[in-house]
């Protein structure tokens, strides 16, 4: 998506949400990126003590507006409420929601409720004015949602990027210290250049069937996939050099196509973000980009 700041660290990650808790100029804010990062956790966590109303799950706008007139001045944490952000009516209330001043005004603009449902000190039940701002966590940004073009316009968006080692190291951190847990989080942290996708329930769903075969499960977890996993290797290996050399050695592995293989490369998370390297550049004036290290 055009116009985002990428994030690549918690520590930035956890800033942000505490710029937000703070900032009441920052009205709206999309995270998105890798689902299972802990992206609505550690927001959570940030705003503990602020006000903050999680919505998640299916929502009519109805409802949505309901919930922002009983909620006035609170923040708002969608977190990968996919079918709201379909429904052009949620939207409409998410960007007034999201508009860059204070008060702001949002309006159910249908006769839907009714004179029994009028509170006697309500003036205009259809009407909410409000401080509120809101934070949508989601996993994927639909680029080709004209719909959403607006909403994100008014937005400040991030993609959250981390690596699997800072996913690792993120664990790390709540994760608990017996015996078992201790045995998963090593032995994942030793196979992390064999996963396609740092992935927070890994660790925790290892600890839920650790009497029975947790490895064997991770295993098939990370290789089930035929396309994704040669895709993987191809990226690790340092003798095949990018480009036209990966896609051959990719159909070689797996039959897959150049399109297939760039799609799945794009899906992969690199193992640590390493200092800028000089040897492979592909366009005039990106010398100072960085390179993803995936071994």
């Amino acid at each position: 998506m055009r116009h985002h700041y990428t994030v690549k660290t918690y520590a930035e990650l956890r800033s942000w949400a505490v710029k937000f808790a703070s900032d009441n100029q920052l009205h709206s804010l999309v995270i998105f990126g890798t689902p299972g990062t802990g992206k609505t956790e550690t927001f959570t966590r940030a705003l503990e003590d602020a006000y903050l109303v999680p919505v998640k799950g299916r929502l009519t706008a109805f409802q949505l507006f309901q919930m922002v007139k009983a909620n006035l001045d609170a923040l708002f944490l969608f977190d990968d409420t996919r079918r709201i952000l379909k429904d052009f009516e949620c939207i409409n209330l998410l960007m007034a929601l999201g508009e860059h001043k204070s008060p702001k005004v949002v309006q159910w603009n249908t006769s839907t409720l009714t004179k029994k449902q009028h509170k006697d000190d309500d003036d205009n039940p259809n009407e909410a004015i409000t401080n509120s701002r809101i934070v949508l966590v989601i996993n994927k940004v639909e680029e080709d949602n004209e719909d959403l073009e607006p909403l994100f316009s008014r937005s400040v968006v991030i993609r959250f990027a981390p690596s699997k080692e800072e996913v690792h190291q993120y664990v790390a951190e709540w994760f608990p210290k017996n015996k078992s847990s201790r045995e998963i989080y090593e032995y994942i942290g030793k196979h992390l250049a064999l996963i396609p996708v740092g992935d927070v329930r890994d660790y925790t769903k290892s600890l839920t069937i650790y009497d029975m075969n947790w490895k064997e499960q991770l295993h098939e977890a990370w290789t089930g996939d035929e396309y994704l996993s040669a895709a993987l290797k191809v990226v690790n290996d340092p003798t095949v050099l990018p480009g036209k050399p990966q896609v051959d050695a990719f159909a070689r592995l797996c039959g897959g196509s150049r399109a297939q293989f760039f799609r799945l490369k794009r899906l992969l998370m690199p193992l640590s973000y390493g200092p800028v390297s000089q040897s492979h550049q592909t366009e005039a004036g990106s010398s100072k980009r960085r390179r993803i290290l995936l071994m």
